[in-house]
């Protein structure tokens, strides 16, 4: 967003960081501490990515 910050306004970001996954469906959108991996992997829906 500090490359593009006029999409904050388009995606009604009023918190940062905010994390959006919008494909696949369902959108899903996670605000706040990003640093627990396995947790924003969980909460976004996403399989698999461990590193």
């Amino acid at each position: 967003m500090c490359q593009e910050p006029g999409r904050a306004t388009e995606c009604d970001i009023i918190a940062a960081p905010t994390l959006i996954k919008d494909e696949p469906p369902p959108s899903r959108r996670m605000v706040g501490d990003l640093s627990d991996r396995p947790k924003v992997l969980s909460n976004l829906a996403i399989v698999g990515g461990s590193k």
